[in-house]
């Protein structure tokens, strides 16, 4: 007896993009990549704190902030001290204050150091537990200008020979998770 012959064609596996193609997340899956590619295009612009990053990043004060969400500052935390080695990231500069600066100055004032070279517009130093953002360099003078009370931390006075630490995180730490 003579078999009939095959009516049915034969099934040929389909590709990855044949079996990705018609995925109902991909218009989502999309969305979410473009995102990701701008975002990491831009996250070093700028490579100053803004916005409410002044209040996040800057939290390293101690002070209890029960209005901020603690898992977003942990994410932030935790982008900050695995892109620093899983290190501080500050660094003593070996610089102290000459003068003893009163809690009342404003901002603008100049600290008298030893060696201004070490300084550059837009870093962030700590004397104590405030936060200073460095506005002004003059190498001639040794004095570096800052605006008081960064990150959100307090203005207090601070009497001469105190430590000034440079932070050194980046902004590609603290804005990877956010």
């Amino acid at each position: 007896m003579e078999t009939a012959p095959e009516v049915i064609p034969e099934v040929k596996p389909r590709s990855l993009w044949q079996r990705f193609l018609p995925w109902e997340f991909l218009g989502l899956f999309i969305i979410v990549l473009v995102t990701l590619i701008f975002h990491f295009a831009a996250i070093d612009r700028p490579s100053t704190i803004v916005w409410d990053e002044v209040w996040y990043v800057g939290d390293g004060t101690g002070e209890l902030r029960p209005e901020h969400p603690p898992l977003a500052k942990l994410f932030i935390a935790a982008g900050d001290y695995i892109f620093n080695g899983f290190k501080t990231p500050e660094k003593d500069t070996g610089q102290q204050n000459s003068q003893f600066i009163n809690d009342a100055s404003g901002n603008g004032i100049a600290i008298q150091v030893s060696d201004a070279s070490q300084f550059m517009n837009g870093q962030t130093i700590r004397i104590n537990a405030e936060q200073m953002n460095i506005t002004g360099v003059d190498i001639a003078l040794n004095e570096i200008s800052v605006q008081r009370g960064a990150g959100g931390s307090t203005v207090t006075s601070h009497a001469p020979m105190q430590e000034i630490y440079l932070f050194t995180d980046t902004a590609f730490g603290w804005r990877f998770f956010s």
